[in-house]
């Protein structure tokens, strides 16, 4: 558990939806993770254009566009229903995710 974010949400597709949003309008600020298996995915849609063999560290910061960039991935088009939301909230999106430890 991190203290400053309460219990992480695991990310489930569109179920998610609602807790996320209702744990963000009661505390301010919610974390939700997804599953190990999207990390190399969630790499290479926002490092591109990394050089091969570049530790894949996933680390952004924005606004809504950054919800938006990931709902572009297939299976995650579900995030999409967060932006409005988020957007009238003004909250900042922070996506990390490190390399994975094999």
């Amino acid at each position: 558990m991190n203290e400053e974010y309460g219990n992480p949400i695991t990310w489930k597709g569109q179920e998610s939806i609602q807790p996320i949003l209702e744990t963000l309008q009661q505390n301010g600020t919610v974390m939700f993770h997804f599953p190990d298996n999207y990390h190399h995915t969630l790499f290479v849609h926002m490092y591109s254009e990394a050089p091969p063999g570049q530790a894949e560290t996933v680390d952004k910061e924005s606004g809504v566009d950054l919800l938006a960039r990931i709902s572009k991935i297939k299976s995650l088009e579900h995030i999409s229903g967060l932006i409005e939301p988020v957007q009238a909230m003004g909250c900042t999106v922070k996506l990390t995710s490190p390399p994975p430890q094999f």
